[in-house]
């Protein structure tokens, strides 16, 4: 309807803004102001993969619910993380409440609210695992924020049989050009 802007689709639907990829089989856009309304849908940012029940879109703003979603690609992710509700501002951030990760199908974390920015391509998570004649059997479990190019940092857990289990915390921090620095 070229009046009231609004568009009607049904089949295999892929619908593409910038840099963000969403796939249905049924949607409903207005192309005046930028909203649409899905269910069932998966969006490809990379590197994130989102699937939720249903999509309600305003403007840059996606809100999922039900959501999962990761960062593997695999068919059946290794780790995927679960909420009650998640909002996608495009090319900005990513905000969940309520929101599990799972290695497997083992919840090994819960985070009231999670944040992550979209403005780095650096995977959020990473998984190591394996053994040396040093450590022994081993697995390291990091997780990575970034806030903006100037703030950023990880927190993990590495296990060795050998050498014991320890936490680090890493923080990359800037109050302004002149001044910041690194927390370990």
């Amino acid at each position: 309807n070229i009046d009231s802007g609004d568009i009607k689709a049904e089949g295999n639907i892929l619908f593409s803004e910038g840099n963000t990829n969403i796939y249905s089989e049924k949607i409903q856009y207005n192309f005046k102001n930028k909203d649409a309304y899905t269910e069932k849908a998966t969006i490809v940012r990379y590197p994130w993969v989102c699937y939720g029940e249903k999509l309600k879109k305003h403007g840059k703003k996606i809100e999922l619910d039900n959501p999962v979603f990761t960062t593997c690609n695999k068919s059946r992710p290794h780790y995927r993380m679960e909420a009650s509700k998640i909002f996608i501002y495009m090319n900005d951030r990513i905000e969940t409440w309520h929101t599990f990760i799972y290695l497997g199908q083992i919840p090994v974390f819960y985070f009231p609210y999670y944040y992550q920015s979209l403005k780095s391509n650096k995977t959020p998570f990473e998984f190591r695992f394996g053994h040396n004649d040093i450590s022994g059997w081993y697995a390291s479990v990091k997780y990575n924020h970034f806030i903006d190019m100037y703030n950023s940092g990880s927190i993990g857990f590495d296990y060795a049989e050998k050498t014991g289990n320890k936490i680090n915390l890493n923080m990359n921090y800037s109050i302004n050009k002149s001044f910041n620095g690194t927390l370990s």
